[in-house]
C-alpha cells in the first residue's frame, strides 16, 4: 500500500502484535533516478519564452520591454562591474599598506606575520590587523617580487629581496 508521501508500508505479524514498518522512500529506491539532471528555468528563459507567443509580438512596446529586460538580465550577470567605492577605498588603503612594510622592513631581517605587525610603526597603527591579513598583503608583495618568502619549520618568515 503507498499513501500520498510515496513511502511503502509493510504490515509484518508476530505473533499477536502488529507492528508498522516504514521502508526507504519511494524515491530512494533502486533504479529510480535521483540525480537525474534538470535544466532550472531563468528569468531570461521566461522572457524569450514570452517572445514566442503571437500576443506578445504584436504589441511592439511589450516586445521592446521584453528585450530591455534580457539586455538588463545579461548586464546584471556578466560579472563585468567596477568596483564599489568603498572596494576602492580598501584597494587603495592596501596598496599604501604594501608600500609601507617594504620601506619600513629592514635589508637581511626576517619577520614572521606577527612579528610584522608589532614592529613595523604603520601595522602597528592599524586596527584589527591580524597576521592573515598580513599574509594577504605579503602575497602580492612577492608576486612583485620585493619579498622574500623563507619556510623554517612549518614557520613562514618574509625579508626583503635583495
Amino acid at each position: 500500500m503507498t499513501n500520498s508521501k510515496s513511502y511503502d508500508i509493510i504490515k509484518a505479524s508476530q505473533g499477536d502484535k502488529t507492528k508498522n514498518k516504514i521502508r526507504v522512500a519511494t524515491y530512494r529506491k533502486k533504479g529510480f533516478d535521483t540525480m537525474a539532471t534538470t535544466k532550472k528555468i531563468t528569468k531570461t528563459d521566461r522572457f524569450n519564452t514570452l517572445l514566442t507567443f503571437a500576443e506578445v509580438q504584436a504589441d511592439p512596446a511589450m516586445v521592446d520591454f521584453i528585450n530591455h529586460e534580457i539586455e538588463l538580465l545579461a548586464k546584471k550577470n556578466s560579472g563585468e562591474r567596477k568596483p564599489t567605492a568603498k572596494q576602492t577605498e580598501k584597494l587603495a588603503h592596501d596598496a599604501d599598506l604594501r608600500r609601507a612594510i617594504v620601506d619600513e622592513m629592514e635589508m637581511g631581517v626576517q619577520y614572521s606575520a606577527g612579528d610584522l605587525i608589532k614592529t613595523l610603526p604603520t601595522l602597528s597603527a592599524e586596527p584589527d590587523l591580524s597576521p592573515a591579513k598580513v599574509s594577504y598583503l605579503m602575497r602580492d608583495l612577492l608576486a612583485d617580487g620585493s619579498v622574500v618568502k623563507v619556510i623554517d619549520k612549518r614557520h613562514t618568515f618574509y625579508r626583503l629581496s635583495e
